[in-house]
C-alpha cells in the first residue's frame, strides 16, 4: 500500500522509489522523482495500491492483508505502543526518513486571533510533550527531550534525514500530475 500523493508521505514514497532505482541516498535521489514515478508504475502493475486514508491502511496492516505500509510514526507508533503486532520502522544505512509538519495560517484568515491561539497551543511545551508521550514522535519544542520509548521507535534525531521540501513543493503539481497518470 502506498500513501496518496496528496499527503507528504505520498511524495516521499516517490522519492523513496527513486532511491531504490538509483541506489542513491535521499539527499540525491529526491531530485530524480520522475524515476521514482516510473518505478511506482511497475509496483502498481504488481498489485500495489494507493490508500486514501490512514484507517484503511492501518486495518490492512493489522489484518495481515499487506506486509508493510509506510507511515509517519505518529500514525503507527501509538498502536505499536499498545501491543499491536507491528514492527517499528527500520533504519536505512543513511538513517530514517523524517518529515517536518508545519502549521500555516493564511495571510487574510477571518479568525486570525483564534488561529494564533491554536498555533501557540500547538507549539506549547505541554502540547509538544504529548507528541512524544502519546504519538511517540520527536517533539519540536526545544525543552522536550525524547523519551526512551520514542528513541527506541525512531532512533536518535541525528539519524533522521529530511527531504528538500522547498524543491519538492515547487514541483508538487508536476509530481501530482505524473502520479495521477499511474494511480489516478
Amino acid at each position: 500500500m502506498i500513501p496518496p500523493v496528496t499527503w507528504n508521505s505520498g511524495v516521499r514514497m516517490v522519492t523513496s522509489a527513486a532511491q531504490v532505482v538509483t541506489g542513491k541516498p535521499l539527499k540525491e535521489a529526491q531530485y530524480e522523482w520522475e524515476t521514482g514515478i516510473a518505478h511506482m508504475r511497475k509496483l502498481k502493475a504488481n498489485g500495489a495500491v494507493a490508500y486514501t486514508g490512514a484507517p484503511q491502511a492501518i486495518q490492512s496492516l493489522q489484518s495481515g492483508q499487506v506486509p508493510v505500509v509506510p507511515f509517519y510514526g505518529i500514525f503507527i507508533n501509538p498502536l505499536i505502543d499498545k501491543g499491536a503486532p507491528i514492527l517499528p520502522s527500520t533504519a536505512l544505512a543513511e538513517g530514517k526518513h523524517g518529515e517536518i509538519v508545519g502549521l500555516n495560517m493564511p495571510t487574510n484568515a477571518k479568525n486570525r486571533e483564534l488561529a494564533e491561539v491554536y498555533i501557540n497551543l500547538s507549539l506549547s511545551k505541554e502540547f509538544q510533550s504529548k507528541i512524544d508521550s502519546i504519538l511517540r514522535a520527536p517533539a519540536a519544542h526545544k525543552e522536550i527531550s525524547p523519551s526512551n520509548r520514542t528513541l527506541e521507535l525512531n532512533g536518535p534525531s541525528n539519524n533522521i534525514g529530511y527531504a528538500d521540501w522547498a524543491y519538492l513543493s515547487k514541483n508538487r503539481s508536476k509530481i501530482t500530475e505524473k502520479w495521477n497518470e499511474v494511480f489516478g
